[in-house]
């Protein structure tokens, strides 16, 4: 669990604020988990990354439901160019009834 969150958390696009849920991790403390973990393979990693995926998802649509007015969900993708990582990032504006 502790390196799927790192590794999530090593993503800028949750780095930046947007998330729905923040981790904290700095960089000294994400080596020492690391480095306590025996090597696993980018197998594994995906799938645990899609496990809580789908244990998180159940959460953010219960918050969604609870809004007392209309929200506006907008996403972009980004793609960075000197490390090919690309994102999908989604952001989630609550509209005030004003």
């Amino acid at each position: 669990k502790d390196v799927t969150q790192y590794t999530i958390a090593t993503q800028p696009s949750l780095r930046s604020g947007l998330s729905i849920k923040f981790y904290k991790f700095d960089a000294y403390e994400c080596r020492q988990v690391v480095y306590t973990f025996l090597n696993i393979s980018r197998h594994t990693t995906a799938r645990d990354v899609l496990m809580y995926y789908a244990k998180e998802r159940g959460h953010v649509k219960e918050e969604l439901a609870k809004a007392p007015s209309l929200i506006c969900l907008t996403y972009d993708n980004c793609n960075f160019e000197h490390t090919n990582d690309e994102y999908i990032c989604i952001i989630a504006h609550w509209v005030d009834k004003e």
